[in-house]
């Protein structure tokens, strides 16, 4: 294993097999003093996990592996700014020899962006749930999914809180309370999906069983959250706006509704068959949008009917 200083704090892996599949290289990695590995390799599907090592690793498939699109690039030189300013030390290993000279100046080049400058997805722009959307999620709008009686509270509250918000606890022990091993900071901030994203809703019934689920289990015991809306374009003005390489958005600490949201959309019914309907103020009351999931009984059916609602 040979280790290159790419920027301070930026270290490029190579002569080694596969991280993530080769059993003894992620403590070997972890040894050597890196804190976070961002992995671009050819998965199925990006996703991030906490390793027995210590070695908090983001595994990050390219639309076409051998060229990344300008907003990969930018998503991975996010990804290595976010990881330094929060003082974790990132390796990075890429899989295909012909892209990695232009990843490397990507991060490289990264703390001189112009922050004002950022690339907007295009439509299918990302892969993240590419097993239920083939052409992948579409980035014009970003939402977050909570289950109803949640969704109610975020309501009359008018704000999504934070983890670290919401419930009081510290960063470090809601940490210490996750199962997929993400680093404190990250329960500092409320982190948005792409609009059909399948994610959401993964976590809202995730919220529901109580422990997390995975996306097989959430699809065929599927049963909708109901997402909040936001327009991605406008949310990327917000002051506490900030780009992690995984998300499209995430905001610290809270997102206020009013001003910001664009739509949300909610299942008719509740679990037990009994007609939903979330008491709203006057603002929201014509942004509530219905819809009839027994007709959309999958994570595929009902994100793409949820964002097509939206958008029309």
């Amino acid at each position: 294993m040979n280790c290159q200083t790419l920027a301070q704090d930026v270290v490029l892996i190579t002569d080694c097999p596969h991280p993530a599949r080769q059993q003894g290289v992620c403590p070997d990695i972890a040894a050597i003093g890196i804190h976070s590995l961002l992995i671009i390799a050819d998965d199925p599907t990006p996703c991030s996990m906490g390793l027995a090592s210590g070695l908090w690793c983001y595994i990050l498939p390219l639309a076409d592996p051998l060229q990344p699109s300008a907003y990969e690039m930018q998503c991975i030189s996010d990804f290595a700014e976010n990881e330094k300013s929060h003082g974790r030390k990132l390796g990075v290993w890429v899989q295909e020899d012909k892209v990695r000279p232009q990843i490397c100046q990507a991060i490289t080049d990264a703390s001189n962006k112009n922050p004002t400058e950022r690339i907007l997805p295009s439509k299918h722009n990302s892969i993240c749930c590419r097993s239920f959307h083939p052409e992948g999620c579409d980035g014009r709008f970003v939402c977050h999914a909570a289950p109803a009686e949640a969704a109610q509270q975020i309501i009359e509250d008018g704000f999504i809180y934070s983890k670290h918000r919401l419930t009081g606890l510290g960063l470090d022990e809601l940490a210490d309370q996750g199962t997929w091993g993400d680093p404190a900071d990250y329960f500092d901030y409320v982190a948005l999906a792409r609009g059909n994203c399948v994610a959401p809703d993964i976590v809202a019934m995730s919220r529901q069983f109580g422990r997390d689920l995975s996306p097989q289990e959430a699809d065929e015991g599927f049963f909708p959250g109901v997402r909040f809306f936001f327009d991605l374009a406008s949310l990327m003005q917000h002051p506490r706006a900030v780009w992690d390489g995984i998300h499209p958005i995430k905001i610290r600490d809270n997102l206020e509704l009013n001003g910001n949201i664009c739509a949300v959309v909610a299942p008719e019914f509740y679990p037990n068959g009994g007609k939903l309907h979330l008491q709203t103020s006057t603002h929201l009351n014509n942004k509530i949008i219905y819809l009839d999931h027994h007709k959309l009984p999958s994570l595929m059916l009902w994100s793409n009917a949820a964002l097509e609602a939206v958008e029309t």
